[in-house]
């Protein structure tokens, strides 16, 4: 066997391999993607890991994932235009909900996503923090680490100015 064959084996086998599985796994096109993502929380708000999230559409399965150890859950739908308006049934371990489909038709930039949570067992759509705290604690916290930063610096550089004045005042004095 010749060694320039072997290497070109060797080639296209890697080719077919990485090269190829791209297009068995792509994605689908911005106008058919449609994201639904969000938490099933129990009622402390602590994240339920492993928990089924099951997506219908007109009776029909269409995506089932598990939630990772947060609770977080991220399903990616192939819907069309003329999906537009009608009713996903999402059911979880701890609970179930109906939402509209709602994106912008024609659309073909835009993220379609749809934030869909379970706390409690009961559906709530948009942004929730499965956070113990307040999401603006984090920013006050923020804002005083950075106001102590300032402070200190500041500080150090006035003790610096002062140091050299003193020093420049002595060497005055010397010179007299």
């Amino acid at each position: 066997m010749n060694i320039y064959f072997f290497i070109r084996l060797t080639a296209m086998s890697a080719l077919m391999l990485f090269g190829f599985t791209n297009v068995a796994f792509s994605e689908h096109e911005a106008d058919h993607r449609y994201t639904l993502q969000g938490y099933v929380l129990d009622k402390q708000k602590k994240g339920i890991a492993n928990s089924s999230v099951k997506v219908m559409l007109e009776g029909k399965f269409i995506a089932q994932k598990m939630t990772d150890s947060q609770g977080l859950y991220k399903a990616k739908l192939h819907l069309h235009d003329p999906d537009y308006g009608k009713e996903l049934e999402v059911l979880t371990d701890a609970g179930k909900g109906k939402v509209k489909i709602t994106f912008k038709p024609g659309d073909r930039e835009t993220e379609r996503l749809h934030l869909i949570n379970f706390v409690d067992g009961k559906l709530v759509e948009g942004k929730i923090s499965n956070t113990a705290l307040p999401e603006w604690i984090y920013f006050l916290i923020g804002a005083v680490i950075v106001l102590v930063i300032v402070i200190v610096m500041g500080s150090k550089s006035i003790k610096k100015k002062k140091k050299k004045k003193k020093k420049k005042q002595k060497q005055k004095k010397k010179h007299k």
